[in-house]
This record gives structure tokens, C-alpha cells and sequence, in this order.
């Protein structure tokens, strides 16, 4: 078990006084088998007039701040304390159907995943790309699968640090062969949707020892 501080401050500043609008932000990590929060805090400048807290669709803790006074300065300060059991190597365990590939989700799960398995830029053709980690006879393991196109991102796109918002599409990621992080995550996720796996989106840190 491993104690860990995570310290995350984001702050924007202006050439003169603005006005903010509302300001959503997920800082609080989800608790889980492997992780118990030990204490958070969260120090915001200037004092948003309101602060509330809320869950989104995912159990997602959301803090919504809005503010009342103008300022050239806007700084979020997060602070949280966890526990993390380690594992040397995860251990994904599979449902027996669902080692290998082609495989079909239960009438009783698909309700639930009908918005990860839905493509979200269904127009950019991935099918040449995504065959390359499929067994031209017979089939694969999922996580064979899975852990054939991690590594084929890994060694075939060059990593870019981008700072403007958004993402960029499948194809044009395909196209420039390079990206950010989050570009590599909407491939992913784009790749295994169009093979009918469900994918969504998490983030988080790395931890460098």
C-alpha cells in the first residue's frame, strides 16, 4: 500500500479584470478497491460566490464553482491525499465469454453500455488500421487484442504536448501520425468501438516513482 499527495493547480491569468463564468471541475478521484481518499482539499482565488458538489453520469464527483467579482487572476489549488494497493502487473479478469474475440455483450449489459459502444466519429474510416491486430484465421484474446494496438500507438505515433482545447479526430490522429495523450485515448477508444468493444473516457496520473 502506497500513501500518495497529489497537488494539481491550474491558474489563468488576464490583462485586465473579467467577469467568469460557471467553472466545472473533477479533481476528487473515485474510490475503489485499490483506492481509499485520505483527506482532499480545494483552495480557490477569488472566492467563487458558490460552491457546489454533484455527481455526473459516470459517479464522477463534479464541484461547480460561479463567481461574483471580476479579477486578472483565476487560481484552482487541489490537494488530495489517497492510499493505492499496488499491484505488481494488473490482473484483468474477463468474464469466460469474453476472452476471446469476436465476442457479444448480454442482453442485461447492453442498456447500460449503449453510449461506449456508440462511435463518436463514425465518418473516419479506421478499419485498415484496427485489421492489423486482428488474426487473419480464427480468433484472438481480448486482451492480446487490446494490448497489440496499446503498443502499436505506442510505437507508431509521436507523441505532441498540446495545450489548445479539444481533440483531434481519429483520422486526422491516423494522418499526422502524432498527438497528444487525449488523442491517443479517442483512437483507442474509436478503434475498439468500430470492432464493437465499449470504451470510454477516464483520466488520471502517472506515477514516476
Amino acid at each position: 500500500m502506497r500513501l500518495l499527495t497529489v497537488r494539481h493547480v491550474t491558474t489563468y491569468r488576464y490583462s485586465e479584470p473579467v467577469r467568469f463564468g460557471e467553472h466545472r471541475m473533477m479533481f476528487r478521484p473515485r474510490e475503489s478497491h485499490d483506492l481509499r481518499l485520505v483527506s482532499t482539499k480545494l483552495d480557490i482565488l477569488p472566492r467563487p460566490s458558490n460552491i457546489r458538489w454533484l455527481h455526473d453520469v459516470f459517479d464522477n464527483s463534479v464541484a461547480i464553482a460561479t463567481f461574483d467579482a471580476a479579477a486578472s487572476e483565476l487560481r484552482f489549488d487541489s490537494t488530495v491525499t489517497l492510499e493505492h494497493i499496488e499491484t505488481a502487473l494488473p490482473d484483468y479478469a474477463l468474464e469466460i465469454g469474453a476472452h476471446s474475440y469476436p465476442f457479444h455483450y448480454s442482453d442485461d449489459e447492453r442498456p447500460d453500455i449503449l453510449r461506449a459502444l456508440a462511435r463518436q466519429y463514425p465518418s473516419d474510416d479506421l478499419g485498415p488500421w484496427t485489421a492489423r491486430f486482428l488474426r487473419s484465421s480464427g480468433s484472438t484474446t481480448t486482451m492480446g487484442l487490446l494490448h497489440s494496438m496499446t503498443r502499436g500507438i505506442k510505437e507508431e505515433f509521436v507523441y505532441v504536448r498540446r495545450a489548445e482545447k479539444g481533440v483531434q479526430s481519429p483520422g486526422e490522429t491516423l494522418g499526422r501520425r502524432s498527438g497528444s495523450c487525449r488523442d491517443f485515448a479517442v483512437l483507442m477508444m474509436e478503434a475498439v468501438r468500430s470492432l464493437g468493444l465499449a470504451a470510454r473516457f477516464v483520466s488520471g496520473y502517472i506515477f514516476v516513482p
